[in-house]
């Protein structure tokens, strides 16, 4: 884990993009809790790889595998 500057939180150290967010309010939508957010801060590093999830998340991997 890596410490984000003029933040408490951390995140992994491998991580490509992220946003650092308040939470501004929760509400109760149906069966469901709607989180409303202010995005602080985008963090993003192109030399890092994306991962994403594939096979209903059995499978964590790039989108080209090699």
């Amino acid at each position: 884990m890596m410490p984000i500057q003029d933040s408490t939180i951390q995140i992994p150290v491998d991580t490509r993009l992220a946003m650092i967010a308040t939470l501004k309010q929760s509400l109760e939508v149906g069966d469901h809790i709607l989180h409303i957010c202010q995005v602080d801060k985008f963090l993003g590093d192109e030399s890092k790889k994306g991962l994403y999830a594939w096979n209903g998340f059995s499978k964590v991997a790039t989108a080209i595998e090699g």
